[in-house]
């Protein structure tokens, strides 16, 4: 009897261990989400997109884990409802992780905190983001004791520049482009523009909602820091409402940034979720096209004028490129141009003639002026010689009166003797 007694426990309790699995828990639990059994990310409950999972947390410290499969560029927003709350003290939150275990979400601008928990104003949280990778996400949820609560992970379709939330993610544009963009309240569209040092941009926005554009230079981080705007560190330009021009001139070589969000006055509970079509228009002015200065001896050369190039010829080409040609030769216009040319050559010849004719008038007439001048000369040398011989003999005669008087000197010293 103790046998069959014996025998009748072993099958029962091997029929237990069938039901329960090997992880000691019924699969109907693991497939519920209990609190005892995805309470870490290894063992957290995989749930479906726009599906809602309901759950309790046992205890005070109790975390549940769920893990849903998102792609790269969507968008999705989580819903957590605090279902049984009586006393608005008590509280539900979560967080959401990415692939690499990093927590993300984004918040309307009035509830930057309180968004992924309830309040005492509401038994719902609520979150978003876009997906910046491809891959399995997982949620915590965490409350009071006792709390039930619903779970719901919806996704929206965004455009086709997403995700561009970072530097490193940025839509390259180029000057004269235009994107055509939607943008949902936890959505930030990051645009990248290379520029040079001095060159204006003009930016024109197009949006019946109320959004806000930013401008930041190179220094802008990578990863942003979770601000909804720029920091004043590397801010260049902004406007609140993204409805006419924006213009700035850059400072420094460099790509800039152009972000895109929600007004800070409209981002609340009710545009969180919506969706706004926008266009930004981008045109750069002052780009300097010329080339840089060389120092190639050859290209010196090859900008020099050619030898025996003049100003005529220059003209000459530029009347050449100015007169239009029909491509065919009339001969009427060929006639008269060689008719002109011959004119032309004749009144050279003459000019020539007459130009040698006066230019041997006026050798004979220089010569006949030399030759008179050279006598002139020589008549005035030889008058010059004539006084010169005339003052030589004046010289002699003043000699023998100089003898005279040395005489006279004598013969009146002789005289005083006596």
């Amino acid at each position: 009897m103790i046998g069959k007694r014996m025998t009748v426990g072993l099958l029962a309790a091997l029929l237990v261990v069938s039901a329960v699995g090997a992880g000691g828990f019924p699969a109907s639990v693991l497939a519920a989400g209990s609190s005892d059994d995805n309470d870490s990310r290894v063992t957290a409950t995989a749930i479906a997109v726009n599906e809602t999972t309901n759950s309790t947390l046992d205890s005070e410290n109790d975390s549940d884990w769920y893990a849903v499969d998102l792609d790269e560029g969507q968008g999705f927003t989580a819903e957590v409802v605090h279902t049984n709350r009586e006393d608005p003290s008590t509280a539900v939150s979560f967080d959401v992780y990415d692939p690499s275990d990093n927590r993300i979400g984004e918040a309307p601008f009035d509830r930057p905190i309180n968004a992924y928990r309830t309040s005492p104003a509401s038994n719902i949280a609520y979150g978003a983001d876009v997906v910046e990778q491809d891959g399995t996400h997982y949620i915590r949820v965490e409350g009071d004791e006792g709390a039930d609560y619903s779970l719901t992970v919806e996704t929206d379709e965004l455009d086709q520049y997403d995700p561009n939330e970072q530097p490193e993610s940025a839509t390259h544009i180029e000057s004269g482009e235009t994107v055509a963009g939607t943008l949902t309240g936890y959505d930030r569209d990051l645009y990248a523009l290379d520029l040079e040092q001095g060159e204006t941009v003009n930016v024109t926005g197009n949006t019946s909602a109320y959004l806000s554009l930013w401008v930041a230079n190179s220094s802008v981080p990578s990863p942003m820091p979770e601000d909804y705007y720029f920091s004043d560190n590397y801010t260049v330009a902004y406007t609140d409402y993204m409805h006419g021009p924006l213009s700035f001139t850059a400072h420094q070589t460099g790509t800039y940034y152009f972000k895109v969000v929600t007004n800070a006055e409209e981002s609340t509970l009710g545009t969180f979720f919506e969706s706004s079509p926008y266009e930004m228009s981008v045109d750069v002015a002052g780009q300097n096209n010329s080339s840089p200065p060389t120092d190639d001896p050859d290209d010196e050369e090859r900008n020099e004028t050619p030898n025996g190039t003049d100003d005529s010829n220059e003209n000459k080409n530029e009347n050449d490129s100015t007169e239009p040609s029909s491509g065919v030769d009339d001969p009427e216009r060929t006639e008269e141009s060689d008719r002109t040319e011959s004119d032309e050559s004749n009144q050279s010849d003459e000019t020539d003639e007459d130009s040698s004719d006066n230019t041997d008038d006026t050798d004979d007439s220089t010569s006949d002026e030399s030759d008179e001048t050279d006598k002139d000369s020589s008549d005035s040398t030889d008058d010059t010689e004539d006084e010169t011989s005339d003052e030589s003999d004046q010289s002699d005669d003043a000699d023998e009166t100089s003898d005279q008087s040395d005489e006279t000197d004598e013969d009146s010293s002789d005289l005083s003797d006596c």
